[in-house]
């Protein structure tokens, strides 16, 4: 499905260097879906000076000559800190050698004006990360210009040992970028490189000019994120309700790599403990979404090969034609009512009780985020995957917003409730498909009571936008979320903002 870009991405592989950028300013972010691909992010820590040492050689000039080589980086996805590891490579002297300069082009999507300056650090312990204890070795100031030049000039020239080389790395400083800008760079690239063998200044023992041979140009390509999963970044609530909702959830992807959503569910449907169903029971086949006639809740599924690239932003409307009426453009998917509209309709459970086929259908027009009509009534919005056979599904992403009721009160996994009172549920799921009779529990999530002080109030027919791409005070550790946060814990409050649905411009970054 063709969606618009944001930015032109310029993608380099290997050492392949291109030139040319935009800016990061505020645009579309409808874009095009494409192949999955699965990378890990890891950030660097702030550096100290110290001794360092090199490396033994994997391949060792003769003579006299100097050998340079790319090094693999620590991570090919990197946020936006005060050490952007963009370039590692490795120089190998077969006889005693001093380099007195490398110079450095730059290119890929992000305007380098809008970073720092760029340092050279000795990667002592060869991780292709920058750690404390590294030394520094050269800085070069911010780029003047989109694509410039960066000259790397040590105080000490570097001290090449013949037969053991050393490998260096080069990192961009971000630290100054304010945090939305941080987040329109999502996606973005970093392409730093040595273009040619005269980018190195070295020389021998004699103070002989030496001429460094190796595959040049030596180069990579960093690519920008936020965070590490997908986000929920805007919800809509109204007005209308029917076949002129208006209501809507929008999605960015905040890393640097891009996401299959294949298997990823989008409900508003959490606890019910009158019923005993709950979303997290997705995988025992039964009980895991609203019942009745005219439900006012949903659990849907993305299409099979649905893919976000990074920085992406997509727009799931409630209903396709409501939705295209009010902003006068297709939702990128739709719980109901395409029309003529391009919105991919979501898929809905068969019903067929012990199994979780979801096929492309319509939700009843029933459903809508605060129910039929517009209320200020509150809500949990939840982004969560699940493999196809484990017990226990996985949150991407949480919203809490407006005031909890007995009908929407906040999701609640934490094992034992039932212990404390016999109307809480017994929070243990046995997967139908996992071919083993041995149930599993969840991690703690925040109580209840808790989550009440965390909830956005929009009010009827607002927007709740995020403004915090990093969740605030959100816990990152010992949660059920897919990456390992407690998303239950997240302040909302202060991580979005409520405007008027008047103003809402969904599709686009803040």
């Amino acid at each position: 499905m063709a969606l618009r870009t944001s930015s032109t991405l310029a993608l380099l592989l290997g050492l392949a260097v291109a030139a040319g950028c935009n800016s990061g300013s505020r645009s579309s972010t409808r874009q095009q879906l494409g192949a999955a691909a699965t990378n890990t992010s890891t950030t660097g820590t702030s550096p100290t000076t110290s001794s360092s040492t090199g490396t033994p050689a994997s391949s060792t000039p003769t003579g006299s000559g100097l050998a340079a080589e790319a090094v693999a980086i620590g991570a090919t996805e990197q946020r936006v800190t005060s050490s952007i590891v963009a370039l590692s490579f490795r120089l190998a002297a077969g006889a005693n050698a001093t380099v007195s300069r490398i110079d450095l082009t730059s290119a890929g999507s992000v305007d380098e004006t809008q970073l720092g300056e760029v340092r050279l650090y000795a990667d002592s312990n060869g991780n292709g990360q920058v750690d404390q204890g590294e030394p520094l070795l050269a800085t070069a100031a911010k780029a003047p210009a989109d694509d410039a030049a960066y000259q790397l000039t040590p105080a000490t020239p570097i001290a090449l040992t013949a037969g053991l080389p050393r490998t260096f790395l080069v990192a961009v400083d971000g630290s100054a970028v304010a945090h939305l800008d941080q987040v329109r760079m999502t996606g973005k690239t970093i392409a730093l490189s040595i273009a040619d063998a005269a980018a190195i200044v070295a020389w021998d023992a004699s103070q002989a000019s030496i001429t460094a041979t190796g595959s040049f140009p030596i180069g990579q390509t960093v690519t920008l994120e936020v965070n590490d999963t997908v986000l929920i970044s805007e919800l809509c609530t109204g007005p209308g309700s029917g076949a002129t909702a208006e209501e809507y959830v929008e999605l960015f992807n905040a890393t640097g790599r891009q996401i299959d959503l294949t298997n990823y569910y989008l409900t508003d449907f959490g606890d019910l403990t009158t019923t005993g169903r709950f979303y997290w029971k997705l995988p025992t086949g039964q009980d895991f979404g609203p019942s009745g006639t005219n439900p006012t809740d949903f659990v849907v599924r993305f299409p099979a090969g649905t893919v976000m690239q990074p920085g992406q932003v997509i727009v799931v409307a409630v209903d396709g034609v409501g939705y295209q009426t009010r902003f006068g453009q297709s939702a990128n998917f739709c719980l109901r009512n395409a029309g003529a509209s391009t919105a991919v309709q979501m898929l809905t459970w068969d019903g067929v009780v012990g199994g979780v086929n979801f096929v492309s259908a319509p939700v009843a027009s029933s459903v809508g985020f605060t129910g039929p009509g517009t209320t200020s009534n509150g809500e949990t919005v939840i982004l969560f995957t699940w493999d196809g056979t484990s017990d226990l599904i996985k949150d991407v992403d949480i919203l809490n917003y407006g005031p909890a009721s007995p009908a929407n009160p906040a999701t609640n996994k934490t094992p034992n409730q039932h212990l404390v009172a016999a109307a809480l549920p017994d929070v243990r799921v046995d997967s139908a498909f996992d071919g083993d009779t041995t149930a599993s529990t969840f991690q703690a999530d925040l109580e209840e009571f808790q989550q009440e002080n965390l909830r956005i109030m929009p009010g009827a027919n607002a927007v709740s936008r995020r403004v915090d791409f990093n969740e605030g005070t959100e816990v990152k550790t010992g949660g059920n979320g897919l990456t390992g946060h407690n998303e239950t814990s997240e302040n909302f409050n202060v991580t979005f903002q409520a405007f008027s649905s008047a103003n809402a411009q969904p599709g686009q970054v803040p």
